[in-house]
C-alpha cells in the first residue's frame, strides 16, 4: 500500500489526488494543479489520465513554471 499523505488515497489503486490547488508558492499566488496529460496512468504515482498527480510524484509539473514540481523551487520552503 502506498498512501498519499495529502488525500489519504491508496495510490496503488490508480486514483487521482483530491488536492486541486497549491497555495505555497514563494510569490504568494495560489495555482490550480496540472493534470496528468498522458493517455496512460502515471508511471510514478498511478494517477489516471486527466487525474491530478499525488504531491511528491516525480512526473508532476509545476503550475507556476512547468518544470518538475519536485525540483523547480517555486514552492515556499
Amino acid at each position: 500500500m502506498a498512501i498519499c499523505t495529502t488525500c489519504d488515497a491508496d495510490m496503488e489503486l490508480g486514483v487521482s489526488c483530491t488536492l486541486r490547488v497549491y497555495e505555497d508558492f514563494v510569490d504568494g499566488v495560489a495555482r490550480r494543479r496540472i493534470a496528468n496529460g498522458s493517455r496512460q496512468p502515471c508511471g510514478d504515482c498511478g494517477t489516471p489520465p486527466r487525474g491530478l498527480h499525488h504531491p511528491g510524484c516525480d512526473l508532476e509539473r509545476c503550475p507556476a513554471c512547468g518544470r518538475r514540481a519536485l525540483t523547480c523551487g517555486c514552492a515556499a520552503a
